[in-house]
């Protein structure tokens, strides 16, 4: 099997998605497994996979077939600029979450303080801000040790020489804050359990429940928390930028205001959809 072989025999063994998507994941497989761009297999298209290459790209489209993840897959996902470990413990770092903390950049104007990341996972925000923000103290916090593990793997691999504190903790049944933050970051879990029609197959198969679902009757429970933590652990003059449901912005929107933070600006993403929110006191 040579490259263009490979690229007709991934496009013809995935359905459900378009030509374009299916490239994009060529590409990707390809420069994991080469450890070269896209261009070198415009100049060398028929190049033969050795054995175990061919092996190893066979193996990926059957998974990819089963609705796996590449992220998962290959084991990592990029992310403002960098490459994130990432495994079914966590979620996969979606452009939504590079568009918030880009926001949170442009918003932020000083030059040192104190960040938390809510529900961290991969550890994407909080490593990020480390790393474009060295003179900050960055902790972050997730109730998944599995998570956390991810996290702390991050972190020695991006930002080894700037220590993030990641702690175990629950939203819902918060520590107590000694020192109150400038900056607080959120991807909470948001997406309603009516909303699982809308999902792809990979998604509800394999990324964790824990960090996407939550109950119908109570989709708001998450900001609620993150509401009272932000209340009692955020500076008068401080910062909060969370990822929201976008069928429930103007209820997201309601419950800040009504917790007292009479500053609350709603961005729409890329795809046009109300997702991100900035909210002061």
């Amino acid at each position: 099997m040579n490259w263009t072989q490979a690229k007709k025999h991934l496009r013809e063994e995935l359905t459900g998605i378009d030509d374009r998507e299916k490239d994009s994941l060529f590409f990707l497989i390809y420069e994991d497994l080469t450890g070269e761009t896209r261009k070198t297999f415009i100049v060398e298209p028929h190049r033969d996979l050795d054995l175990e290459t061919e092996a190893q790209f066979r193996s990926i489209v059957k998974r990819l077939i089963e609705h796996e993840p590449l992220q998962y897959i290959l084991g990592k996902a990029h992310f403002f600029g960098r490459d994130f470990r990432v495994n079914p413990s966590v979620l996969i770092p979606r452009p939504e979450t590079e568009e918030l903390i880009h926001w949170a950049f442009s918003e932020v104007l000083q030059t040192e303080g104190h960040c938390l990341d809510l529900g961290t996972g991969s550890g994407c925000l909080a490593i990020t801000w480390m790393a474009e923000c060295s003179n900050w103290q960055v902790s972050g916090w997730d109730i998944s040790e599995a998570a956390l593990h991810t996290a702390r793997s991050n972190a020695m691999d991006i930002v080894p020489q700037a220590p993030i504190e990641f702690a175990k903790a629950d939203m819902l049944e918060p520590p107590h804050i000694d020192e109150p933050y400038d900056v607080i970051l959120s991807n909470p879990p948001y997406v309603r359990y009516l909303e699982q029609r809308e999902m792809h197959e990979r998604v509800i198969e394999h990324e964790p429940s824990l960090a996407l679902w939550v109950p119908n009757d109570d989709p708001l429970r998450f900001f609620e928390a993150i509401a009272q933590i932000a209340d009692l652990g955020l500076r008068p003059d401080g910062h909060l930028f969370v990822e929201i449901n976008q069928y429930l912005a103007k209820e997201t929107e309601e419950l800040f205001r009504s917790h007292g933070f009479s500053w609350v600006h709603l961005k729409h993403d890329l795809s046009g959809n109300p997702r991100l929110m900035h909210i002061r006191k």
